[in-house]
């Protein structure tokens, strides 16, 4: 899961994260991550499709919002 993420990390910054932090979960099944390098960035795995696309949903909202 992890790989997936540093993976990711890699081809938005252009280069690999230098340290991977678990954080506490928050009562579903996503899995949360602070992936740390050239940036810092959270990191999310989940494997419910409705909750994946509600989380995208409201992640773009705030991010318009600012």
């Amino acid at each position: 899961m992890t790989q997936i993420l540093e993976t990711l990390y890699s081809q938005f910054t252009g280069h690999a994260p230098e340290s991977v932090e678990t954080l506490p979960g928050a009562g579903s099944n996503r899995k949360y991550f602070r992936l740390k390098g050239k940036e810092s960035l959270i990191g999310v795995y989940g494997t419910s499709t409705e909750e994946n696309r509600a989380f995208i949903y409201m992640a773009r909202h705030f991010s318009q919002k600012g």
